[in-house]
């Protein structure tokens, strides 16, 4: 757990994650050391389960961490649907290999984080508190846009309105 995130109150985050791996004892230590940051976790076994979870339940996944090699499809075929489905969904890599092929994939397709087997708590933390705050500030630009644009909306239908009494008046 980060000590900045503690230091502030901030776990676990109001936010869902889904996590993709096919060991069950990683699954379920990993799965465990999340439970300390979101307040939910999702854990499944493939990438077909994954994604079928993720179509029934989109709106509310908020970050995808997955191994990449997983029985049927692997993790680059699941994410590139789930990416498909939703551009905006942070997603997070945690594998044992590091190929050039493989993060040039990761990349092309805007993974925010390429974590490395064996499990590292600290930077595991860093990697996740990185993008949760990423996440929360993206989706407050997004709220504060949708403000701008309302706002916009009622002062335009404002001059709309006084423009409209004023050749009345004439």
């Amino acid at each position: 757990m980060s000590e900045k995130a503690e230091r502030e109150g901030m776990l676990p985050f109001p936010l869902t994650i889904l996590y993709v791996e096919d060991e069950r004892e990683a699954r379920e230590l990993t799965g465990f050391f999340l439970e300390d940051y979101f307040t939910r976790v999702i854990s499944v076994e493939t990438g077909e389960e994954a994604l079928e979870l993720f179509v029934r339940q989109e709106e509310s996944i908020d970050i995808v961490l997955t191994d990449l090699s997983l029985p049927g499809f692997d993790g680059f075929e699941m994410l590139r649907r789930m990416r498909r489905r939703r551009e905006d969904l942070s997603i997070l890599i945690f594998s044992a290999y590091a190929e050039t092929s493989q993060l040039v994939q990761a990349i092309d397709l805007g993974v925010e984080g390429y974590l490395l087997k064996p499990f590292d708590p600290a930077r595991f933390d860093k990697v996740l508190v990185g993008t949760v705050d990423r996440l929360l500030a993206r989706r407050e630009r997004m709220r504060y846009q949708q403000r701008l644009e309302e706002r916009l909306r009622e002062l335009e239908e404002e001059c709309g309105r006084r423009k409209r009494e004023g050749d009345e008046l004439r």
